[in-house]
């Protein structure tokens, strides 16, 4: 939920009333609360209309049952207008619509509130936007507290445990949420609900008073002297729900009474696989045979692989899985570097217990549903690190959508997804003009340099690393990327000095192998490629690297250079020859036809070991079969017809970040609009309510909006 109800000044609020004396109150009390855009409407009709043109941040509105246009229709226009997909809408209900209740909650509902007694209207108000405080302006919090309380007039109980553990999915480690279930469970006489409130005390001890007055209404009275112990099983079955959503969890540190803490707190929790390591050796034994783990707590100084070593692993072999520290070692020179490199959170020693669930549901709930700035810079970049696009625009729309997020933030999001779309001069055009306005950000720096570097300026692009690197000394990541920058322009003294640096940090990290063996191919050390390549793995990034190196220079017509480029990766190869052979062969025997050095080509081809069946064998026997020809023939083959750098170079000037696009392809998730696929209203939306969504309403054609990026400009405007 966008924070703007943090910042009711800067929202437009409508409120739809078709009385005109409840409209004005509605009007007077929403300006009172410091909402100063509010307009009001007689009916849904002239509200959509508005709405065809203009935004809305919250609607008010009455239900307007018998007309043609009601509160059902308009919440499933908001699902359906991608638009309006950021609006929230409340309900000033009259006692005979109650039974459009449960379907609005399941379309999006915020709130609902009683407006048959006007005097009363202004309390509503307050107390909704105190659970939207309290909820920390999450909107399928608030509106669940709503919802419950219709669930508990009718003693669904079932149906509020059914809501109470969707939103534990959503929001895992929720203290308040635990204890709305532990009250359903106990209310329905389910047993499980004595264990759910000694997770409650497990995550926040000061709900202490809470728990108990449930004790004292459900548990047994020869039961109420014995406080809930952490260390007892409460009966035989000593299974817990899992309420932090963890499979699995990993520690590592030398201390073995921290393990003890450490588990005991977890298994609390419902983590049933907790897998301790006293080094980091053998964490990363574990973590290379196959262990997947949800959460990674370690100690920074570990004997054996350090954790500087360990976590650059860690982000090769497993990225994206959150790491948090539990340390007092770390000295204030390394909080640069161990933010870099994708720390999330760090627990100071000696901890308690509800200090270190405190970190762990903090990290666990901004990994899963980011909501501040820093949780979602991190996410949208690992989207767009593993190419996955649509989540990555869904959240970058919501971040740009943020009036509480800084401007400055949404440019450098807007640069990286103009890198991710290789769109590098815009790129580096965002970043510059960010990186005016921060001063050194180590995020910034990184990116400017990856940008100039698919633009060919090596330079510059070695400059801004040698900065972040002063900034935050070790990252192999950076090191390794100077060390290939400085092979490229021919500083072989220096890649070398590089490549041992990184060498120094952790020899047999992937990276450095890979970058040992770039240094050795581009500079024709076959031998020492070869030597280098024997002992790794995977060599198909090793392969895409030579690849799309060969390509770019043969594009630039500098043939010979790609073609001695493909042959030393082909002398690097281990043997046994397999597809990255045949691909590198292929691409070779296309580079001397571009020479005209047919016969060389047919050799070459003849080299690849596919299998006669295979689409890489199919195209060399084609493309064999047109050699001989343009041989008889004496004729040339012709290439398809490339785009040059420069045109592309053009055509990306002329490319501007479409937000709007952006917004219209948003998919809301579960927790993005209120209650919305978290709660099902089921046997209770009735067979009357279900109807109106077969009549919908049509929005107006409209213009596109162009209000939020013209905001974006603004804001980016005035950061300058």
């Amino acid at each position: 939920m966008i924070n703007l109800f943090a910042r009711p000044a800067d929202m437009c609020v409508h409120v739809v009333e078709p009385m005109v004396a409840l409209r004005s109150v509605l009007i007077e009390t929403l300006r009172n609360q410091g909402f100063s855009q509010v307009t009001g409407f007689g009916d849904f009709k002239t509200l959509l209309v508005h709405l065809s043109t203009q935004r809305s941040d919250w609607i008010v509105a009455g239900g307007c049952f018998n007309s043609d246009i009601n509160i059902i229709h308009l919440l499933k226009l908001c699902l359906d207008e991608p638009r309006l997909q950021q609006t929230r809408v409340s309900f000033m209900m009259r006692e005979h619509e109650k039974e459009m209740l449960p379907l609005a909650f399941e379309l999006g509902l915020l709130s609902y509130h009683s407006s048959h007694i006007p005097s009363r209207i202004p309390e509503e108000i307050s107390d909704l936007l105190r659970i939207i405080r309290l909820a920390g302006y999450r909107s399928a919090l608030a509106s669940s507290n709503f919802l419950c309380r219709i669930l508990k007039e009718e003693r669904r109980w079932d149906m509020i445990i059914h809501l109470q553990k969707s939103l534990l999915d959503v929001f895992p480690g929720s203290s308040q949420i635990l204890l709305a279930l532990a009250e359903a469970e106990l209310n329905s006489g389910r047993k499980e609900g004595r264990k759910t409130l000694e997770q409650v005390l497990l995550i926040d001890p000061s709900l202490t008073n809470e728990v108990e007055q449930l004790k004292t209404r459900f548990v047994p009275q020869e039961t109420l002297e014995m406080p809930i112990d952490l260390d007892l099983p409460l009966d035989e079955d000593n299974s817990r729900m899992n309420v932090l959503g963890l499979a699995s969890c990993i520690l590592i540190d030398p201390d073995t009474t921290v393990h003890q803490l450490v588990r005991q707190s977890l298994k609390t929790a419902g983590v049933e696989q907790v897998e301790t390591f006293e080094s980091g050796d053998s964490a990363w034994r574990w973590l290379t045979q196959g262990g997947r783990p949800s959460l990674i707590l370690m100690e920074w100084r570990i004997p054996e692989l350090n954790a500087l070593q360990l976590i650059q692993r860690i982000n090769q072999h497993s990225p994206g899985v959150p790491i948090i520290l539990i340390s007092s070692l770390i000295n204030p020179g390394e909080f640069s570097l161990i933010k870099e490199i994708g720390v999330r959170g760090v627990v100071e020693k000696p901890f308690d217990t509800q200090t270190l669930m405190t970190e762990i549901i903090t990290v666990i709930q901004q990994h899963r549903y980011p909501s501040d700035q820093t949780a979602m810079d991190r996410r949208i970049q690992q989207c767009l690190a593993t190419a996955n696009e649509a989540e990555a625009s869904r959240l970058i729309a919501m971040y740009l959508c943020n009036p509480a997020f800084e401007p400055v933030g949404k440019l450098r999001i807007e640069a990286e997804f103009a890198f991710f779309k290789g769109r590098y001069k815009q790129c580096c055009t965002m970043a510059f003009e960010a990186l005016k306005i921060t001063g050194d950000s180590l995020d910034l720096l990184n990116l400017l340099a990856k940008a100039l570097m698919r633009l060919g300026d090596y330079e510059n692009a070695l400059k801004l690393l040698e900065k972040a690197n002063a900034l935050a000394p070790r990252n192999i990541d950076r090191i390794c990327r100077m060390a290939t920058i400085c092979s490229e322009m021919g500083k072989e003294e220096e890649a070398e000095s590089l490549l041992v640096e990184a060498k120094t940090i952790d020899a047999v990290n992937i990276l450095v192998s890979e970058t040992e063996a770039h240094i050795a191919i581009a500079s024709n050390d076959t031998k020492r490629a070869a030597e280098t390549l024997k002992g790794m793995e995977n060599l198909h990034r090793i392969v895409a690297y030579t690849n799309n190196k060969a390509v770019a220079l043969i594009r630039n017509n500098q043939l010979q250079k790609g073609i001695n480029l493909y042959k030393s990766a082909l002398e690097s190869l281990p043997q046994p020859w397999n597809d990255i052979h045949d691909t590198i062969c292929f691409n070779l025997g296309l580079a001397y036809i571009r020479l005209i050095k047919y016969q060389e080509a047919k050799d070459i081809f003849g080299r690849i070991k596919a299998d006669g069946s295979s689409a890489t064998a199919r195209k060399v026997t084609a493309l064999i079969a047109k050699l001989d020809h343009a041989v008889r023939t004496q004729t040339q083959l012709q290439f398809a017809t490339e785009t040059s750098h420069d045109s592309s170079a053009q055509s990306e000037d002329t490319m501007v970040f479409n937000l709007e696009k952006m917004m219209d392809s948003l998919i809301p998730v579960r927790g993005d609009i209120c209650c919305y696929r978290i709660f099902r209203a089921q046997e209770l939306a009735s067979e009357s309510m279900l109807k109106m969504l077969q009549n919908m309403p049509k929005m107006a054609q409209r213009p596109p909006l162009r209000k939020v990026e013209s905001q974006v400009k603004s804001d980016r405007s005035q950061a300058s």
